[in-house]
């Protein structure tokens, strides 16, 4: 029998701003379905700073990963931001081999990640102060954010798949977020690719654990 998993939101902040959502027992295939409907409202209430606290979960598979990543583009188009906060280690540990501290924020307690969203709001209140002037001028100093897209391995182009062993080939060294702004760099590419579809193609190709991307850099260029 799976494992149930237990979720409770809660609203936090000076005025409530902020939503923290409490997850306990194994976010999997069969459980994630349930933070996902949470998500979903949120996301549709225009809920946009989520805190997920982990601090009762003992293990994510790659559909529980998904969850955040697939909502991180509109929250973040939002103003708003996803923090994961209280992780285990077991947990933390696939968290860094998968990469995702590239995208993903974590904080060791709720305090921090809290602390941060205010410090935030801060930021949004003294620009809400400028005039629109010194707004536009703001504006164009701001980096452009990395988009990020969900997309299923089986659909996507072999060009794209090969193009991602190349640059592998080339340099093992690179993280996931690396590959992604490898791939972006180059002009023929008719639309941007996400942290979330190279994540796919390397998962496809099992190339996800960097052993694995030094063991076919090598075998390649031995030969």
């Amino acid at each position: 029998m799976p494992e149930e998993l237990k979720i409770s939101v809660e609203s936090a902040g000076p005025e409530n701003e902020v939503v923290k959502i409490r997850v306990d027992g194994v976010l999997d295939t069969l459980t994630s379905p349930e933070l996902e409907k949470v998500m979903n409202s949120l996301v549709a209430q225009r809920r946009y700073k989520i805190i997920i606290d982990l601090g009762g979960v003992d293990y994510i598979s790659s559909a529980g990963w998904g969850i955040f990543i697939s909502h991180l583009k509109e929250i973040r188009e939002n103003r708003g931001d996803l923090k994961l906060t209280r992780m285990l280690p077991q947990v933390s540990e696939i968290f860094e081999l998968l990469e995702f501290d590239s995208i993903l924020r974590t904080y060791p307690t709720l305090e921090n990640a809290r602390f941060d969203f205010i410090q935030d709001l801060e930021v949004e209140l003294k620009i809400s102060e400028l005039n629109q002037d010194e707004k536009k001028t703001l504006i164009l100093k701001q980096p452009v954010s990395e988009e990020i897209t969900v997309e299923r391995a089986s659909n996507l182009p072999e060009d794209l798949n090969q193009k991602v062993r190349k640059i592998i080939i080339s340099d093992p060294f690179l993280s996931i977020a690396e590959i992604t702004r490898e791939i972006n760099s180059n002009k023929t590419n008719s639309q941007p690719v996400g942290f979330w579809k190279v994540f796919k193609i390397l998962r496809k190709n099992k190339l996800l654990r960097k052993q694995n991307r030094f063991k076919l850099s090598w075998r390649k260029n031995r030969t």
